[in-house]
């Protein structure tokens, strides 16, 4: 299937505070007046609600927000999103210090940082990156969200993703891309422990997690009850020294809108987020309203892609000249101007 990607300006969208790594980060609550960014209070527990239990733990196999909610805050990835800036496209390093681009767009060098263990005090190094990054590669693997990025590289055994030494990694394109980094940086590209995955197969599941201390991000998983919630506590060993302000976060499992409403207004939920809940846009600034000035709503930038998509099996799209034809056909700066 040919897909023709037309991407609109940025939209906007309201969320009950900010998304789950701008809380790590800086330090903010629900209830009440947010502090002010560049003075964030350390310590204290967060109740947030997920709209559903995580399907799986690990990006292999995980498509929907309710896992990424909940496998984010455990694994680190190369390179992030920056959420601390209003444009939030920026990218920045996570598990790298830096990263330098050659042969004309199509080699990328990625150096390591050199102090981060997981959490049974095994060092990070070349070895997980490469081994993560090539299982989301492997085309026997179902692409996912986590193997967008390998519509640019080449296969693995062609120098697809390689080591250089201990903390530097080399990928390598089939063409030079810009939308490489983009989607190298999606919150579902996490790094994994390869001594564990060795051993487990995956980390699908809670329990091994938990089990083999396989957490290096801002937070380590301490409880699960399905159905019910996840625990995370801070992780004292973070990389990112002084990172997170919070002590930890519960995460609530409530699916039906009505008790997520009763249980932020009892107070029993601190955080919501309009990507991990069930509510629309409308009910955050009806409750926001309801109640009285004690709901901070955060607006944040979000991004949205809308496309054509042809199936290249049947006529006419499987005629490579219909499909050049169409291509050709779409002004794109006219659409620019009616998206805007």
């Amino acid at each position: 299937m040919e897909v023709l990607m037309l991407r609109p300006p940025r939209s906007t969208f309201r969320i009950a505070l900010s998304v789950l790594a701008a809380l790590w980060l800086l330090g903010v609550a629900a209830h009440g007046e947010a502090q002010p960014a560049d003075q964030p209070r350390r310590g204290g527990t967060v109740n947030m609600s997920a709209y559903a239990d995580a399907e799986v733990w690990e990006p292999v196999g995980s498509g929907s927000l309710s896992s990424v909610q909940a496998y984010s805050q455990l694994f680190p990835q190369l390179v992030e999103y920056d959420l601390t800036v209003k444009d939030t496209s920026q990218i920045v390093c996570d598990l790298c210090t830096d990263w330098k681009v050659s042969n004309g767009g199509q080699t990328f060098t990625f150096h390591l940082v050199k102090n981060a263990k997981w959490g049974d005090g095994t060092p990070i190094t070349a070895d997980d990156v490469v081994f993560s990054l090539a299982r989301y590669m492997d085309p026997k693997v179902p692409m996912g969200r986590s193997g967008l990025f390998r519509n640019y590289t080449l296969p693995v055994d062609k120098g697809g993703v390689r080591k250089i030494d201990d903390y530097t990694v080399e990928m390598n394109l089939s063409f030079a891309a810009g939308a490489f980094l983009q989607f190298l940086a999606l919150d579902y590209v996490k790094i994994l422990p390869k001594h564990v995955l060795e051993k487990e197969g995956d980390l699908k599941q809670a329990e091994k997690i938990i089990k083999h201390r396989a957490c290096v991000g801002p937070f380590k998983l301490v409880e699960y009850q399905r159905g019910n919630f996840y625990k995370v506590s801070r992780n004292e060993n973070y990389y990112k020294q002084g990172k997170p302000y919070l002590d930890g976060i519960t995460h609530f499992i409530v699916v039906d809108t009505g008790r997520l409403m009763s249980s932020f207004q009892a107070r029993q939920i601190d955080m919501m987020n309009s990507g991990f809940s069930n509510l629309t846009p409308k009910e955050y600034l009806d409750l926001q309203a309801q109640m009285g000035g004690k709901l901070v709503v955060n607006e944040l930038p979000g991004s949205r892609n809308w496309g054509f998509m042809m199936n290249v099996k049947k006529k006419p799209f499987s005629d490579p000249r219909v499909r050049k034809a169409v291509y050709l056909a779409i002004d794109r700066q006219e659409l620019n101007q009616l998206v805007e």
